[in-house]
C-alpha cells in the first residue's frame, strides 16, 4: 500500500533463495516470470533488482502467489465451492486440522517431566526435547536445541512441540539470547 502511495519503504537486506526462475513471457516491455523462493523474499524488490541488473529499471505489476509452503492455489476452494459445500454440510471434509496445517515444521516431544511445563506454556530448555517419541534426544540437542530445527539462512524455524505422550501442544521457536524454546502459539483442549 506505501509503495502503491509513492512512500518509500526502507527494506533491510536479509538472505533468500531463489530456487527457480522461469521466463514464461517477454513482451516488451514486459515480462511474466514464475518464482520458486524461499519465505521471506519480496518479490517486488526482486523486480527492481533484475530491472537494476539489465539497466532497464523494472517494477512488479501483478503478483499471483500460487503456493505458499505446501498450500497450492489449485487446492483452493473458491467462495460458491465453500457456500455449496456447506449447505451440503460437506465442508468439514475440505477443511485441515491445526496439525496438518503446520505439518511443514519440524516436530520435537517433550521429554516426560517437561509435560507440566510445556503445557502450562512456559519456555523449554533444548535439553528437555527430544526429536522422536521416547527415543534418544538429538545427538546435537544442546544450546542450539534439536538438530533440524534451524534453517540455513541462521534464521530460527519454529517447531511443532508435541508432549511425552505424543499430543500436539502447539509452536516454539527458539530464542538464542535466553537459550530456550518460547511457546509462540498453544493449542491446549480445555
Amino acid at each position: 500500500e506505501l509503495a502503491r502511495k509513492g512512500v518509500e519503504v526502507e527494506r533491510r537486506p536479509r538472505p533468500v533463495t531463489i530456487y527457480e526462475l522461469t521466463l514464461l513471457e517477454a513482451d516488451l516491455p514486459r515480462l511474466r516470470l514464475r518464482v520458486k523462493c524461499s519465505r521471506g523474499t519480496y518479490i517486488r524488490t526482486l523486480c527492481q533488482d533484475i530491472g537494476d541488473a539489465l539497466g532497464t529499471g523494472g517494477a512488479m505489476e501483478k503478483l499471483v502467489r500460487v503456493q505458499s509452503g505446501q498450500f497450492r492455489a489449485e487446492d483452493s476452494l473458491t467462495l460458491d465451492e465453500i457456500e455449496k459445500k456447506t449447505k451440503e454440510g460437506t465442508l468439514a471434509d475440505s477443511v485441515l486440522t491445526v496439525e496438518q496445517a503446520l505439518a511443514g515444521y519440524p516436530l520435537v516431544y517433550t521429554r516426560p517431566e517437561a509435560d507440566r511445563m510445556l503445557h502450562n506454556g512456559n519456555p523449554l530448555r533444548p535439553s528437555l526435547l527430544r526429536r522422536t517419541n521416547g527415543g534418544d534426544p538429538a545427538p546435537d540437542a544442546g544450546r542450539d536445541g534439536p538438530a533440524g530445527v534451524h534453517d540455513d539462512s541462521g534464521r530460527d524455524e519454529p517447531v511443532r512441540v508435541y508432549d511425552s505422550s505424543g499430543r500436539f501442544t502447539g509452536l516454539y521457536q527458539f530464542h538464542g539470547p535466553t537459550g530456550m524454546y518460547r511457546p509462540q502459539i498453544m493449542f491446549l483442549e480445555q
